[in-house]
């Protein structure tokens, strides 16, 4: 069932993901239109369309960061 990205983000935080605060950080700092009711089909493809990976903090966060969560995700929603 399609969710809205804080809809998909939520649940994760209630699965005990630790990554969901910056997910909405970096999703808030990027998009304008950060609060739209854009739906997706799976919290993988949140973590993937919603934010540049490579614009977030490169200290903590960036391209591998993001990319391992995105494996876990796809693998755990197979």
């Amino acid at each position: 069932m399609n969710k809205t990205a804080i809809e998909w983000l939520e649940i994760a935080r209630k699965d005990g993901a630790d990554w969901v605060d910056k997910a909405i950080e970096n999703i808030a700092k990027q998009r304008e239109d950060a609060a739209s009711e854009q739906y997706h089909p799976s919290l993988s493809s949140v973590v993937i369309r919603e934010f540049s990976w490579k614009q977030t903090d490169k200290s903590t966060q960036g391209s591998k960061y993001w990319g391992d969560i995105y494996d876990r995700l796809l693998m755990a929603e197979k």
